[in-house]
């Protein structure tokens, strides 16, 4: 498997956030397993902020990462 490009990887990661969130709107029924809709749930947490940092670093942003902001970063 050979790398893609981080805008590649980017819009990658928004399709995943939006078949994730479709897929929470179909656990919403009676019938779902609360474990699922939990591990949808925590997929949609994990990848939260990451197009957006992606973002921020291919514009060239100073802070694009998740950490506390300091004048060293």
């Amino acid at each position: 498997m050979k790398p893609m490009q981080l805008i590649d990887a980017q819009c990658r990661i928004e399709q995943a956030q939006q078949v994730l969130n479709l897929w929470l709107e179909s656990c919403d029924s009676i019938n779902v397993d609360q474990v699922e809709r939990t591990m949808v749930c925590a997929m949609i947490t994990l990848l939260d902020g990451v197009p957006e940092s992606i973002r921020a670093f291919n514009n060239g942003t100073k802070k694009a990462y998740w950490g506390p902001c300091t004048d060293d970063n």
